[in-house]
């Protein structure tokens, strides 16, 4: 069985400082654009999960 795959990015996530709470900005960023539904997969890069 094959599936579908859709990108959708999550824009307005502001610039991410130490001790920024990382998962509230993209949820908040996320639910302006395109809202995060169960099943959906989330991809958050390491180098913004460093900064954070």
């Amino acid at each position: 069985m094959l599936g579908n795959i859709t990108l959708i990015p999550v824009v307005g996530v502001p610039e991410i400082r130490p001790g920024d709470d990382l998962a509230r900005l993209i949820l908040a960023a996320a639910q302006a654009t395109a809202p995060i539904a169960d099943g959906d997969c989330l991809v958050v890069t390491q180098k913004v999960v460093s900064k954070a």
